[in-house]
């Protein structure tokens, strides 16, 4: 009877060892950035900053993050098809810059997350989002064509900037 007791407690000792040691040894996720930009590459400003911007944050490339780089070496037209390969690949998340590569993210996926930077593009009336209060969709970013807001961030601007050449008077300072 004793040993019978101890029997089972090492097989289920074993059983519940088991799935511990399989998850010890599984490797973890890296997440894959699929990245879309105009230049001709291998490197440009905006994958210089956001590569950074990771760094910064404790990601380090190769390691805790991948880039799936695709550069349009100035070809617009080459963003769809760009953007489909990297939704084939299941990338993780999708890095834009400019209103055809997040037009052409856009129309490739509704459920990988997109990260935009358009400077030209109001996301409401170009059809990024459905409004400024709920955008809905699978897309974040930086949207700055806002033309409502930018008398308003000139105006802080000149607040927090001291104008030089004396320009004060014609901003009614």
């Amino acid at each position: 009877m004793r040993q019978r007791r101890t029997f089972i407690r090492r097989v289920a000792g074993g059983l519940h060892a088991v799935p511990l040691s399989a998850t010890a040894q599984q490797a973890a996720k890296v997440p894959v950035a699929g990245v879309l930009n105009i230049a001709v590459g291998p490197r440009s400003f905006t994958v210089d900053t956001t590569r950074q911007g990771l760094r910064d944050l404790g990601y380090v490339e190769g390691q805790t993050i991948v880039f799936e780089l695709r550069f349009a070496g100035g070809k617009a037209e080459a963003y769809p098809a760009f953007a489909a390969d990297l939704v084939r690949r299941k990338v993780d998340v999708l890095l834009v810059s400019g209103p055809t590569a997040v037009r052409a993210a856009r129309d490739a996926t509704r459920t990988i997350p997109i990260v935009a930077l358009d400077l030209e593009s109001d996301p409401v009336r170009a059809g990024f989002a459905r409004s400024f209060a709920q955008p809905g969709g699978n897309m974040t970013g930086c949207f700055l064509d806002k033309p409502g807001v930018t008398g308003k961030w000139l105006e802080l601007i000149g607040a927090a900037v001291p104008c030089p050449m004396g320009f004060e008077s014609e901003r009614g300072a």
